[in-house]
């Protein structure tokens, strides 16, 4: 099979997932005139070569996987193409700011979504990540003859171990520019009640309560629409009770939480607290004044459903009137110093009991403060009229977090089930089916590193450097499963000519991507380019029926590290189960020596077609074997492989850390695992641009 024929394939896609809406965003176009109109001089003159079979090899560095996803209820996912977590010095774990996700979105309602993409050649798995509650927070699946499937949990302990920083070992004098509460065995004066930890017999946690979890913790986490009505500090029964906790979902398997609780109310008095600044408390004049007794051991090494029935004082009824408020003790049995912190459920403004915590502040994000107020750690909430929601951050605040108010509250979850029934007064959770205002459901994100040689039709030096730029594209999807708006990024990052270059690109790549279907310039809506460097006729070409955007008229004049941003809107959605996914189906260019208008000389990645204003009569001459009339474009022989552009797809991670290579040594000195890699037609050493021999 030829290349080209290699190609289509790839780009044909099909995608299947839930559905919802994009909002309408408005842009202004650009005018069209001409850009730099210079004398150009003549090529350098180099000796006719044998005419010599072109080879076909297209330097693709794209591959197509058909990936097949089931999380067991409606979740947002992220997928990446190595591990995105670390651990930070608390023991959470984060996401690693340099690795971003080649597709976010939300899966189908029964957690399903199978789907087709591009991604880079050289990855081997696909990581699933989710903080939808009642799903592993990561998974991974290997790509096996271009299928994705049988996705299985990642053990988080020992896939972060390597090259993580280490965690807090619970020493105060190591935390003491943290807000938190930071409690010490001998100073946290409490004592344990026995918790007979009856074992109950494990309950299903049903689907619609995860679901209703989730949408709570989503509008809680609303930065720009703040809620805080599940910010129940402590529970009153209204009438006599028994209690059993369930546990739910544990966000992060390097602790292993104990979830404990006390009782005030109904003939009983709170105990004052014994407050040393705000880094220590005592809660109790002394051990006996204010017990506190363990609910759940060990949260990190449960499994959804553990059960235990709660007792007071021996007893499984919790009189009416009583007030339960909990603590979260942070892996309570490593006693390496004999210190753990702890993370209270109820908070006080006058400081009479637990902590008397510096006010925090809620950001929204647009950057204004929504609310200041004292912070605690869980939010409570109804699921229904015998069971309650707990959610626990255990992350503790302190000044550098003014990111985020709360955290993510998904470190341990439990539910209670409440006999006969719950408080009356507790705020109810979200309903997951509640219609939200219209978004769009799925964002595709592909990375790259673009360059050009500018003596085409002669090979040059090879070096690949004349003009080189790095790109970010997303693709974002509507409820049909089709693209209503592009936002590429393109960064300059080197120019190594001596010409004068134009930069532009076809938005659709070229129209062999998409059958019969030919897209125009009528198709686009609103061009929008947004830069620090201005040229006459940036935007849309409307010279040609195609989309062509134009985004600076000499290379020359551009300082390496300028960003050009184009945000595109579409008059016409494109089908992605008729067209394939938009993730790497642009055609960039060069123009050698300026913007003309007619008889140009256009440089493409191989195979890829050239405007109408390219001059045709070039092609087939000196180091060049392209064969416009059998679709062949920018390609060299077999004795003499080189393309006169390369695009490569990549990580985010891999862009940022590509070097150009030097000026006029070739790319395969500078790269030398790259001649391996196209003699062997991109069968092996597929990630060659990680390796850089300068």
């Amino acid at each position: 099979m030829k290349a080209k024929e290699l190609r289509n394939l790839l780009m044909g896609c099909t995608i299947i997932a839930s559905t919802a809406l994009l909002p309408t965003l408005a842009t202004s176009c650009s005018s069209k005139t001409d850009l730099y109109q210079p004398d150009e001089p003549e090529q350098p003159s180099q000796p006719e070569t044998p005419k010599e079979e072109a080879n076909d090899f297209d330097f693709s560095t794209v591959q197509s996987v058909s990936i097949s996803l089931n999380m067991g209820l409606r979740a947002e996912v992220e997928m990446f193409t190595s591990n995105p977590l670390v651990a930070d010095e608390m023991g959470n774990y984060v996401k690693d700011e340099n690795k971003h996700p080649f597709l976010s979105g939300r899966t189908k309602a029964d957690g399903s979504l199978d789907f087709s993409c591009h991604i880079p050649a050289a990855a081997a798995d696909i990581y699933v990540f989710s903080k939808t509650v009642g799903t592993p927070m990561l998974m991974k699946s290997a790509i096996s003859n271009g299928k994705v499937a049988n996705f299985a949990e990642v053990d988080m302990e020992s896939a972060t171990k390597a090259g993580t920083r280490a965690s807090w070992d619970g020493n105060v004098s190591d935390a003491q520019s943290q807000k938190g509460v930071y409690s010490n065995w001998a100073t946290l004066q409490y004592t344990l009640a026995t918790q007979d930890e009856q074992k109950t017999q494990g309950t299903q946690i049903k689907k619609e309560w995860k679901e209703t979890i989730e949408a709570t913790l989503k509008k809680r986490n609303n930065y720009g629409n703040v809620s805080y009505q599940f910010d129940v500090p402590y529970i009153t029964f209204d009438k006599d009770v028994t209690i059993k906790a369930f546990f739910v979902s544990h966000g992060n398997n390097k602790r292993n939480n104990t979830l404990t609780f006390y009782t005030f109310g109904n003939g009983v008095q709170r105990a004052e607290s014994n407050l040393n600044g705000d880094k220590y408390v005592t809660i109790g004049k002394t051990p006996s004044d204010y017990p506190l007794t363990v609910a759940m051991e060990g949260l990190g090494k449960k499994r959804e459903g553990d059960g235990t029935t709660l007792t007071l004082n021996g007893s499984t009824t919790f009189p009416q009137g009583t007030s339960m408020a909990f603590v979260l003790l942070v892996n309570p049995s490593d006693k390496k110093t004999d210190k753990c912190h702890a993370v209270f459920s109820e908070y006080s403004t006058n400081g009479d009991f637990t902590y008397n915590f510096n006010q925090y502040t809620a950001y929204n994000n647009s950057g204004e403060a929504v609310l200041t107020k004292n912070v605690h750690h869980m939010m409570a909430f109804k699921l229904d009229n015998t069971h309650i929601a707990l959610a626990f951050e255990d992350q503790p605040y302190h000044e550098s977090r003014t990111d985020q108010y709360g955290g993510d509250f998904r470190d341990d979850i439990v539910i209670l089930e409440v006999t006969p029934t719950v408080p009356a007064d507790l705020p109810e959770g979200e309903d997951p089916n509640k219609q939200e205002e219209p978004e769009y459901i799925w964002q595709q994100d592909s990375y790259g590193i673009l360059g050009f040689e500018d003596l085409f039709p002669s090979k040059g030096d090879y070096d690949m450097n004349d003009v080189a730029m790095t790109y970010h594209r997303a693709a974002y999807y509507d409820e049909t499963w089709s693209v209503v708006m592009l936002e590429d990024e393109f960064t300059f990052i080197n120019n190594g000519a001596k010409y004068k270059n134009a930069f532009g690109y076809d938005l659709f790549g070229d129209k062999s991507y998409f059958g019969s279907f030919n897209f125009t310039r009528s198709d686009i809506k609103s061009i929008e380019v947004t830069s620090t460097y201005k040229c006459d006729g940036q935007g849309l070409d409307t010279d040609l029926q195609r989309p062509v955007v134009m985004l600076l008229d000499n290379s020359q004049k551009v300082p390496v590290g300028t960003t050009f941003k184009v945000k595109t809107i579409l008059n016409k959605p494109i089908d992605m189960f008729t067209y394939g996914t938009l993730n790497y189906q642009f055609n960039p260019f060069i123009v050698i020596n300026g913007y003309k208008e007619q008889g140009r000389n256009e440089v493409h990645p191989t195979h890829f077609t050239p405007t109408e204003k390219m001059n045709n009569a070039l092609f087939g001459t000196k180091d060049d074997r392209s064969d416009p009339a059998n679709g062949l474009y920018y390609v060299g022989n077999k004795s003499n492989w080189h393309p006169f552009a390369i695009n490569i797809l990549a990580t985010s991670d891999e862009v940022a850390k590509f070097k150009v290579p030097t000026e006029y040594k070739s790319i395969e000195e500078c790269y030398p695992q790259f001649k391996s890699w196209y003699e062997s037609n991109g069968a092996n050493n597929k990630d060659w641009y990680n390796y850089p021999s300068f």
